[in-house]
């Protein structure tokens, strides 16, 4: 599969909660990741952060986002407390949009923990 055929499993949360409920959206989107985890639906998190990130190979500039990946489906790869979207149901990876688009883009290696999260994703 495809990197981008594996990030197809991965339903976008803050994307559903902001058509869903626009006043309400990360609230919504918590309510949704407790919805997938008992699901054992794979998904991803997002959140905002209050800085841009400039990309030095193409010149990209856009808003900085913390995301988190995770599906429950995968066992846990570590003991994990408690994180901003609760505590994690299965494996998981916290990366910012600017790693992702360097390693989906610009061919950047995807770290062991990311490629093991995507190899596993299943559509």
């Amino acid at each position: 599969m495809t990197k981008e055929g594996a990030l197809l499993s991965f339903a976008d949360l803050l994307e559903v909660a902001t058509v869903c409920a626009p006043q309400r959206d990360y609230e919504m989107q918590t309510e949704l990741v407790e919805q997938c985890r008992s699901m054992r639906r794979a998904f991803v998190a997002k959140m905002p952060v209050r800085h841009l990130f400039r990309c030095e190979i193409c010149g990209l500039q856009t808003g900085e986002v913390l995301m988190h990946f995770e599906d429950p489906k995968q066992p846990l790869q570590a003991e994990s407390n408690r994180l901003m979207w609760g505590t994690p149901a299965g494996h998981y990876v916290d990366i910012h949009k600017s790693e992702l688009h360097r390693m989906l883009v610009h061919g950047a290696d995807l770290s062991p923990a990311f490629q093991a999260l995507l190899q596993q994703a299943a559509p």
